[in-house]
């Protein structure tokens, strides 16, 4: 592989909760995931120099969404709001980029509303630290080519984020690669930057 993701799926502080996890843990454990996937990538890199390897800080969308109610009764509730989720990914994005990540992937997307969170996020951690890592951007579509949560079809889920530079955006779990390959060859037509799959 050319790129290993560290280990930091649910760890920011929204994913931990799930598990009761505390808040003070966020940072331990992205920067530990990412000396961990640092290590590997650097013996790799170390023993073919002319191929070297990258570590993707990876962050996974969390069990609450912002796009649709998870209360049958009470479907205007919402279990996060969009700020909560921007200061939860900050917080993760922030100890990523400090312990030397190469690049963020945002993945498994089925709320496109916590993408653009994580984005922003991102985007704030950018500015504070004075210099930016790629972002490669991956959503996960039902087979009818639409986002698990937010319903966006390719086209519309592109749109929503088009607005950042990212490195690449595409598409990864869910589907086998034959139900996949039409929605990324739609997507490899409406994106204005590269596409990746997996």
């Amino acid at each position: 592989a050319d790129i290993i993701e560290t280990n930091t799926f649910g760890a920011s502080f929204i994913g931990m909760e799930e598990f009761q996890l505390p808040r003070e843990m966020v940072r331990e454990m992205n920067i530990a995931a990412v000396r961990c996937a640092r290590q590997a990538a650097d013996e790799f890199t170390e023993r073919t120099p002319d191929k070297p390897r990258f570590v993707a800080g990876s962050i996974g969308p969390t069990a609450k969404q912002m796009a649709i109610s998870t209360r049958v009764d009470d479907p205007a509730w919402r279990g996060t709001d969009f700020d909560q989720m921007v200061d939860s990914y900050l917080e993760q994005i922030e100890a990523l980029v400090d312990a030397g990540v190469d690049l963020l992937l945002p993945e498994t997307v089925i709320d496109t509303l916590n993408l653009k969170a994580c984005l922003f996020a991102a985007e704030k951690c950018f500015a504070k630290r004075g210099f930016r890592v790629p972002v490669i951007a991956s959503g996960t579509f039902s087979d009818a080519g639409v986002t698990f949560v937010s319903a966006q079809n390719v086209e519309a889920f592109w749109n929503s984020v088009s607005h950042v530079p990212l490195l690449a955006v595409g598409m990864n779990c869910a589907l086998g690669p034959q139900t996949m390959r039409p929605h990324i060859e739609e997507l490899s037509k409406v994106a204005g930057t590269r596409i990746s799959c997996y």
